[in-house]
């Protein structure tokens, strides 16, 4: 979820807050070791604010409200502090600025007062972290607070984490304010993690002991949907197994076999054979002296030499719930939090994975290495497999399921090694690499449970993009005396991955810029300000991101900088008027097309303390409004989730560039 600086810091109650000095022993030097050089940025103190607010609370269970104890309270608290006018004229009167005022910084410096003339903020932002344990009646209490902005949360082993007016385990919370002298009473649920058990049998129905279970969640990022692991376990000597503390969601639960008995005793049956078929073929050597027996010679494997890699024999897929080697057919299992899902068993199968193995070409030399990655073509997963090719440029990836994959291969800068006397030193900072070295390749394969797939790779060259920068603005910046750069990046939800610094260009004196040694990749390009749009060839690659494939360069880029800032804002309140904090401000375009992933036309807004919100940025167009409970972030660029929006919501308002729009939302009316 979007997390929204708390506007309310802007007009809190500005006061001066005592400070406690909190002072170190002076350390003491080792009389062996040589005298060290004064560090004077090293911080000898830190100092701690003081006042006389108070914060007390319980901390109960979610599920029969009985008292907690143990359990960890943090409080985190930020607050303004006092304020002095340009020339040092003495503290300013205290602020009751709203949305609009100019006071959006507050981190030090001079901004505008709104006709008050300017201000200076000579202390800025300070904080006040606190915490403590809830006594046996689940209690605690936090005394002598300054004034300020606050946030609070728990944690207790055997129970999920949470945070003060969260609406769902690992949801936001909100914050609330306290003013000096005030003392305010704050209560706390814990919900206890889920639990997942069962036990993992085996092909003959035995259970199968010292297995490893992977639990998988699914979660939302970006709008896609993506299978996560969050844990796991072995079986024990009965072949169970228990997962605890898991959120609430869906699961998919995986085991995993070694084959580390079968693999010892197909050794042995393998020798067993051997010695027979020695004695079978009458290879029997007499007695080497009198008194000794009868012998026959079998061959016996041979160590590998040190520094050669040693061949791994095949691995197993894992088998999910209740048996198949496919997570798709696998069943989903639902944890709403606290709940127990006994009985979850799985029955394995010894199903080899495959190998993917091959070689990559035009590697520009030494002292560079090639890092591969590889990635299932299947949005779902989000786990990469990753390698780096040998002195012969081989690689290779194993334990790799049924699926269609692409390899990614890209140069990257290793660092280097001196050696001294036979002795490596430390390594230093690799080299960054030129145009020239910054080489990239991938492939296509499909695994169909073969043993192995064979790949190869052709290394080439990134090709470029240039265009031109232009400001939409009433006071153009003067890019021959301040640094623009453009940069660009991997479209939302791109899973691909891209080694080293992102593509950087610095905008020159005409507007033109010309990004380097790009490879293939879907991408966005951004750059100081606010974007009002990237056109190539006739589309807005802030909407939908550009399909870059390398194979030819471009030239046409045209971005435009714009200082005109679209706004919706307005006040969440109950029905009884009061102030809403536990919700969020979706907005959403009507326009189905640009429902994408990381939409810049999709915002979720949590309200500061007194309710107020601001969603800015917006791109001119017509939006739905709701307010929704706390989801999860990533979750507001779910279909569904936009579907269930334009089918509830009729709050409507167009946004004009440069526009700014009032709108106030009201619960249960």
């Amino acid at each position: 979820m979007i997390r929204m600086l708390p506007s309310a810091l802007a007009f809190a109650l500005v006061v001066s807050p005592a400070i406690v000095q909190l002072t170190g022993q002076t350390p003491v030097r080792d009389p062996g070791q040589p005298n060290q050089p004064n560090q004077p940025n090293m911080p000898t103190e830190r100092r701690v604010p003081v006042g006389t607010s108070s914060v007390t609370g319980t901390v109960t269970t979610a599920d029969g409200g009985r008292p907690v104890r143990g359990a960890r309270v943090s409080l985190n608290g930020a607050m303004v502090m006092p304020l002095a006018r340009a020339g040092g004229a003495g503290p300013a009167a205290p602020s009751s600025a709203g949305p609009g005022s100019g006071m959006t910084g507050l981190a030090g410096g001079v901004v505008g007062g709104r006709g008050r003339g300017e201000v200076t903020f000579t202390g800025g932002y300070t904080s006040a972290n606190r915490a403590t344990t809830t006594d046996a009646q689940g209690n605690f209490s936090f005394e002598h607070l300054p004034a300020g902005q606050y946030s609070a949360n728990v944690s207790r082993t055997g129970f999920l984490p949470t945070n003060f007016g969260q609406k769902r385990p690992g949801g936001t919370g909100t914050t609330f304010t306290i003013a000096e002298g005030q003392k305010t009473t704050i209560s706390l649920q814990l919900l206890r993690g889920g639990v997942i058990s069962g036990t993992v049998f085996g092909e003959d129905g035995d259970p199968i002991r010292n297995t490893q279970v992977s639990v998988w969640r699914f979660t939302m990022q970006n709008g896609v949907k993506r299978l996560n692991q969050q844990g796991g376990s072995s079986t024990d000597d009965r072949g169970m197994y228990r997962l605890h503390g898991l959120q609430p969601g869906e699961y998919l639960v995986s085991a995993t076999t070694y084959n580390y008995d079968g693999m010892n005793n197909d050794r042995m049956m393998a020798d067993m054979v051997a010695i027979e078929r020695a004695i079978a073929s009458g290879a029997i050597q007499p007695p080497a002296a009198p008194g000794q027996p009868a012998t026959v010679a079998i061959p016996v494997a041979q160590p590998v030499p040190a520094g050669m890699p040693r061949e791994q024999p095949p691995g197993f897929l894992p088998v999910y719930y209740p048996g198949t080697p496919v997570p798709a057919e696998g069943t989903v299992v639902k944890v709403a939090g606290g709940d127990e899902h006994p009985n979850v068993d799985i029955q394995l199968r010894m199903v080899q994975a495959s190998a993917i193995q091959g070689t990559v070409t035009n590697i520009p030399g030494a002292g560079l290495a090639v890092q591969l990655a590889l990635v299932n073509d299947d949005p779902m997963f989000s786990n990469q497999m990753s390698t780096r090719v040998d002195d012969g440029g081989n690689f290779t990836f194993r334990n790799v399921a049924p699926g269609k994959y692409t390899v990614v291969a890209q140069v990257v800068a290793s660092p280097n090694y001196t050696v001294v006397n036979g002795v490596s030193t430390q390594p230093t900072p690799p080299t960054a690499l030129t145009d020239g070295q910054k080489l990239w390749g991938r492939t296509v394969v499909t695994v169909e449970g073969q043993p192995s797939v064979d790949a190869s790779i052709a290394l080439r060259r990134g090709r470029t993009i240039s265009g031109q920068v232009i400001f939409d603005m009433q006071r153009p910046p003067d890019v021959t005396r301040s640094k623009w750069m453009v940069t660009l990046q991997q479209a939302p939800g791109v899973q691909m991955p891209m080694y080293g610094p992102a593509p950087q260009a610095e905008v020159g004196p005409d507007g033109r810029f010309t990004l380097t040694a790009v490879p293939a990749g879907l991408y966005q390009l951004r750059a100081g300000g606010s974007i009002k749009s990237v056109m190539v060839n006739g589309e807005d690659i802030l909407d939908f991101p550009l399909n870059f494939p390398a194979t030819r360069d471009i030239t046409d880029v045209m971005m435009t900088v714009t200082d005109k800032f679209t706004e919706i804002e307005g006040t969440l309140t109950d029905s009884a008027g009061k102030p809403v904090t536990e919700y969020s401000v979706v907005a959403v375009t009507e326009e189905t097309r640009f429902w994408t992933p990381g939409s810049r036309r999709v915002a979720l807004m949590r309200p500061a303390p007194d309710g107020r919100y601001s969603i800015r940025n917006l791109p001119p167009g017509t939006y739905l409004l709701a307010a929704v409970t706390d989801i999860e972030y990533g979750g507001q660029y779910d279909l569904d989730f936009l579907k269930s929006i334009v089918a509830t919501s009729s709050m409507r308002v167009t946004v004009t560039e440069g526009g700014r729009v009032s709108q106030d939302l009201r619960i249960g009316r």
